[in-house]
């Protein structure tokens, strides 16, 4: 059974805890970073919500790279750590990789390299993910916020990479919208398709019913496939009780 998710700021979690979301997600880079009284008062937080919080995006900060000269396994290794073991103690399912700063090829440095980096440190992050029985779903950015793993091939091609169960697949109507992906080639995902984030194409904002976009295509792949994982709004915006109720309301009449 689909899941319907809001990609929300922690501060603005209590006002929307009442919309009837299944989920939260939010950007775990902030709370890795946060120190240990910063990261109790969220402990607190979660704890007092009806909605949970099962999902997290924003794994790294642009300050840890994973390519180019900057790049260090000891670095990231200690920063996975303490990452993906406050995610899986605030209840987290899924941490998702999207991370363009962290993973944008510097400027003259060889491209190939790189990659080659990435494919290690996805190993890397694949290891820490099953000793903390965390999903870790991958998603392609559009070039415009990232020069590589911007589409759904190149973005398959670092999954399987892994080698491992607990690095899947993310589809992103926003980016595959910007570079071409169809919902035909997101079924070929299959059961790799773990999550999915959906947002207007263009604009970013909150989908509703008389935004101009057909989204038939899209949900009508999302059920053909029998996808039954979470579907989570993740764009910008700052929406109220009504709106996001109006929002699921839309969405959830083409499941």
């Amino acid at each position: 059974m689909i899941k319907w998710g809001y990609n929300v700021d922690i501060k603005d979690m209590k006002s929307l805890d009442e919309v009837g979301f299944d989920y939260f997600e939010t950007a775990i880079a902030p709370i890795a970073e946060m120190d240990d009284a910063e990261y109790e008062k969220v402990k607190e937080l979660f704890e007092s919500l009806k909605t949970p919080v099962l999902v997290f995006n924003v794994l790294l900060p642009g300050s840890i790279k994973v390519v180019g000269d900057e790049y260090s396994k000891e670095k990231c290794s200690e920063y996975l750590e303490k990452a993906l073991s406050r995610a899986k103690e605030l209840g987290a399912q899924k941490v998702v990789f999207g991370s363009g700063g962290a993973k944008r090829i510097p400027d003259g440095f060889d491209r190939e390299k790189a990659m080659e980096q990435l494919h290690e440190f996805v190993k890397i992050l694949a290891e820490k993910a099953k000793k903390y029985e965390l999903i870790i779903p991958i998603e392609a950015l559009r070039r415009a916020e990232c020069n590589c793993i911007n589409n759904l091939d190149e973005g398959e091609s670092l999954c399987d990479s892994a080698e491992s169960e607990n690095v899947v697949m993310l589809a992103d109507w926003f980016h595959m919208y910007a570079e071409g992906d169809t919902p035909e080639r997101m079924k070929k995902l299959g059961k790799k398709l773990r999550h999915i984030h959906i947002a207007m194409p263009n604009t970013r904002e909150l989908p509703h019913a008389d935004d101009g976009y057909d989204y038939t295509e899209f949900f009508d792949a999302v059920k053909s496939m029998g996808y039954d994982g979470g579907i989570s709004f993740e764009g910008k915006g700052q929406y109220d009780e009504t709106a996001c109720r109006n929002y699921l309301k839309f969405v959830k009449k083409f499941i």
